[in-house]
């Protein structure tokens, strides 16, 4: 049994800590289960300033903004 007082002794029975990429790849997996999908994509610096101010306008998401542009 662990000392309350004692801050300094790891608590032996907790699992260890995840490290960044376990957690990515858990976060990835729960994300598959969505009916969404990730869009990586390399945008003209212009064009990315462009975004940032409709963006900026609105006060919505990149995301929010894109789909809706899409979807018109």
């Amino acid at each position: 049994m662990k000392d309350a007082n004692d801050k300094k002794t790891i608590d032996m029975l907790k699992p260890a800590p995840l490290t960044n990429s376990e957690r990515q790849k858990a976060y990835r997996e729960r994300r598959k289960s969505d009916a969404s999908q990730r869009l990586d994509v390399y945008i003209d610096k212009s064009v990315a300033d462009k975004l940032a101010d409709i963006v900026g306008a609105v006060g919505d998401s990149q995301k929010d903004v894109l789909t809706r542009l899409i979807e018109k």
